[in-house]
């Protein structure tokens, strides 16, 4: 039996949700073109379920990252050095946590070292440097999306 889900990810098997099918080939076509977005709605709307489907429809193309800022706490947004950090520490997570399919072992070991040696912070230039690198290694295109960015508003 469905039910309303207020909180998380909607499942189309056990929840009413709007079907989202022709939306995601929208936004899969703009990826696809190179394009980048942002999805901007208020509560409840359906962004992180949005995202949660784009990235199943995008995993067989692509290398997926999908990460959010929920539950971070501050101290990642007291300095560049350390939001930047944090940012490549999420990219590892989704690898630990499987939750990247088909991550080459390039692109892992990549990772490892990145996050090996962050103490003393990276920069923004650093940080872009080391997404053009695992972009390189990737042998798929890299997608990232980034959920409850928001959290950074303060």
């Amino acid at each position: 039996m469905k039910r309303f889900n207020t909180t998380g990810v909607c499942l189309s098997s056990q929840h009413y949700m709007v079907d989202l099918t022709e939306r995601v080939k929208e936004i899969k076509a703009m990826i696809n073109c190179g394009n980048y977005f942002c999805i901007n709605r208020g509560h409840q709307y359906g962004k992180t379920t949005t995202l949660d489907a784009l990235k199943n429809a995008l995993a067989m193309d692509y290398t997926v990252f999908s990460i959010s800022f929920e539950g971070i706490g501050n101290t990642p947004f007291t300095s560049e050095e350390r939001l930047c950090a944090k940012f490549l520490d999420l990219l590892q997570r989704q690898i630990k946590y499987k939750a990247v399919s088909q991550a080459s072992e390039n692109l892992i070991k990549l990772l490892d070292t990145y996050c090996a040696n962050t103490a003393a912070g990276v920069s923004m230039d650093l940080l872009g440097e080391r997404i053009s690198e695992l972009c390189m290694a990737s042998t798929k295109p890299v997608v990232i999306m980034i959920d409850e960015v928001d959290q950074a508003s303060n």
